[in-house]
């Protein structure tokens, strides 16, 4: 299964390679699936806010 992935910072768009695409998609679906009642067929948002000084 393919999915879109897109990685901003602020407002700007970060390019990521098909390799890169395929590391970040097994790390979270592999995680997620370890989650009891999660679904990873779903679309996937995570969000890390800015770093709070």
């Amino acid at each position: 299964m393919e999915r879109e992935i897109e990685i901003r910072v602020g407002d700007k768009r970060i390019a990521i390679n098909q390799f890169t695409k395929e590391i970040i998609e097994s790390t979270l679906v592999g995680m997620l699936k370890s989650l009891k009642h999660v679904e990873v067929d779903e679309k996937i948002q995570i969000t890390l806010g800015a770093v709070k000084k």
